[in-house]
């Protein structure tokens, strides 16, 4: 049996009342919901592992880390399936499962939090953080050192979790913002299975 297959009978073991669902963009504001969903399904009967299911083309990158803290702590298997996009805070979010999958076709990608729609919304995806600062200064002093936490931080889960262990190279990917396809997302390490088949929960 193919690896493929394996990685596909997880996926389809898990009902779709055992998974967490994120599409469209990933905000704090509803980041108590899925702590809530996450709680419940950690403390139901049902046997298994726990799907997250996303489709997003980012967010909030405290919302994108919040969750991959939560996963990665959760006593309960978490698999992720990106079906579509997970960028961005997807993409973070994505990198605390204990298994991470795609479908085929899905597209990957990780910013550099600079344009990143950090909370509250500080910085544009369309302008850098010194644009941003030189039309909002005064209004949020602490940006630019939170900002590069945050990056910080990133770049330190993303060396944990991938292959890509060079922190300078990691700091460069993340300026270069590349769009990746599954199969490139695997090999750098940010998957652990690419699939394809019927239903996928």
């Amino acid at each position: 049996m193919s690896e493929q297959a394996t990685w596909l009978e997880v996926a389809n073991r898990i009902p779709p009342s055992r998974t967490i669902v994120v599409e469209g963009r990933l905000i704090l504001n509803n980041l108590e919901k899925y702590r809530r969903r996450l709680k419940r399904l950690q403390e139901s009967d049902g046997d298994g592992d726990i799907g997250f299911i996303v489709n997003s083309k980012g967010g909030h990158t405290a919302a994108g880390l919040e969750l991959f803290y939560l996963f990665s702590k959760s006593p309960v298997r978490i698999v992720g399936i990106v079906k579509g996009e997970a960028k961005s805070a997807g993409f973070m979010a994505l990198q605390g499962c204990h298994v991470r999958l795609a479908t085929s076709k899905s597209i990957l990608q990780i910013h550099d939090p600079e344009r990143f729609d950090t909370a509250p919304p500080l910085v544009h995806h369309e302008m850098t953080l010194d644009e941003y600062l030189d039309i909002h200064r005064g209004r949020f002093p602490n940006i630019k050192a939170e900002v590069e936490r945050e990056r910080e931080e990133v770049v330190t889960i993303l060396a944990k979790v991938s292959k890509l262990k060079d922190i300078v190279f990691l700091e460069e990917f993340l300026k270069r913002e590349k769009v990746m396809n599954a199969e490139e997302a695997l090999s750098l390490g940010f998957l652990d299975g690419v699939i394809e088949g019927p239903a996928l929960i």
